[in-house]
């Protein structure tokens, strides 16, 4: 007969629980004080630190000094996430796309869903890719993007 629900006590320093599972789960914490009793409260979402983060597919605004990144982490429990990741270069053309600048990284911090890169330079190529990380993994890069900006105006 298999256990519909489990209970295990963890020390009041405990910052992080593992569990050996393969099912999934719904999660719920109680904590007991000496005259008080919180009740169970249900987690929005579960996850073990060690889950898959998920590819990223940003969506982009290109203007002609700048693009704007978008993009949606529904999928993983934000509590995972500790921030972003965007990698850019610029390029010579869409069909050579190696760096002929230096390969910039920015992050991001984990409560944003976009991000502004400024200061490019107009009708010029660039090639971009962005993951998400937690405090032990990196996420799958996204697929690499290829931007033209747009010309300036007079």
């Amino acid at each position: 007969m298999q256990n519909i629900i489990g209970f295990t006590q963890l020390d009041k320093n405990a910052l992080n629980f593992s569990i050996q599972q393969s099912e999934s789960l719904v999660l719920a914490v109680a904590a007991n004080y000496r005259d008080y009793y919180t009740g169970m409260h249900w987690a929005k979402c579960t996850a073990d630190v060690l889950n898959d983060l998920e590819k990223l597919e940003p969506e982009i605004e290109i203007n002609a000094y700048s693009i704007t990144a978008r993009w949606k982490s529904e999928h993983v429990c934000a509590s995972l996430i500790k921030g972003y990741t965007i990698n850019y270069c610029q390029t010579k053309s869409a069909k050579k796309p190696k760096c002929s600048a230096k390969l910039e990284h920015i992050n991001v911090d984990k409560g944003e869903n976009k991000y502004e890169i400024a200061g490019l330079v107009p009708n010029s190529h660039y090639q971009m890719q962005m993951y998400m990380y937690s405090d032990l993994k990196e996420g799958p890069i996204s697929d690499m993007l290829h931007i033209l900006t747009k010309e300036a105006g007079m």
